[in-house]
């Protein structure tokens, strides 16, 4: 399986490592991000995959929560200890911008 087959949020073993699709041709482990060529052959994590060969026209909201996360926890360790409160905050203004109509 090829990297622009998976779904956003799918889980893969690539190179040894486990990751989670956080971008079109990224994944997130706990190493950090990487990219990930489009050549490169990846297996799925999460059973058997559904192959999409156009990118939906919407974003499902776990979707990006799954991504936010991942992005969020790779931003923890990038961010000093005395910014954490502005991050925070930062993460709940996005937060909240998801929840309003």
């Amino acid at each position: 399986m090829k990297i622009h087959q998976l779904q956003m949020g799918a889980r893969f073993e690539y190179g040894g490592d486990e990751y989670v699709k956080t971008a079109p041709l990224c994944g997130t482990s706990s190493k950090g991000q990487r990219l990930i060529p489009k050549s490169a052959l990846l297996r799925p994590l999460d059973g058997p995959v559904q192959i999409h060969k156009a990118p939906p026209e919407t974003v499902r909201l776990n979707r990006v929560l799954a991504a936010f996360a991942a992005f969020y926890a790779q931003c923890e360790g990038l961010v000093p200890d005395a910014r954490h409160t502005d991050l925070d905050a930062a993460r709940e203004a996005f937060l909240k911008a998801l929840a309003e109509d």
